[in-house]
């Protein structure tokens, strides 16, 4: 293994981490404030395309692509809150990291999870309570409604 080999390697290995939890640039290693506007950079290694790291400001303006009056204003990252700064057209899913693209995963699954359950809510026939079924059959809210139910079918109730 030659020297250049282990310079690649720490080159992959930052920005790898830097994709995959956005916490430092991708470039130079420097830690990135919470608040703090990133530039998403692709980073090649031989030609191939080892991630997509956020760099920090510093990192950005010596690059000739990245004037920075050229850019486009920010838009924040879906999950953390952070400015991000994109180099090609409108993106319409804007992560900092991939960290950042689990928390938006995790929280839509969420969502949907809480949303399917209120639409399985239903009323009880005997006395009304909303409850949520545990099949999709069931209309009663206890055993003490489903055994009411069945006296007032046969006509076993004494009370109104």
């Amino acid at each position: 293994m030659t020297a250049s080999d282990s310079a690649l390697g720490a080159l992959w290995r930052r920005a790898w981490t830097a994709a995959r939890w956005g916490t430092h640039c991708g470039r130079c290693g420097c830690p990135l404030d919470a608040g703090a506007a990133v530039w998403l950079d692709p980073i090649r290694l031989d030609g191939r395309l080892v991630a997509c790291a956020p760099i920090c400001a510093t990192c950005a303006q010596p690059m000739g692509r990245y004037d920075l009056r050229r850019w486009p204003s920010p838009l924040p990252c879906e999950g953390c809150g952070r400015p991000v700064h994109y180099g090609g057209g409108r993106r319409y899913r804007v992560r900092c990291s991939t960290r950042c693209a689990w928390t938006v995963a995790n929280r839509r699954r969420s969502q949907a999870a809480a949303a399917a359950a209120a639409a399985r809510r239903t009323a009880c026939t005997v006395c009304g309570t909303v409850f949520e079924p545990s099949r999709a059959d069931r209309c009663y809210c206890s055993p003490a409604c489903k055994q009411r139910a069945y006296r007032q079918r046969h006509g076993l109730v004494t009370d109104p």
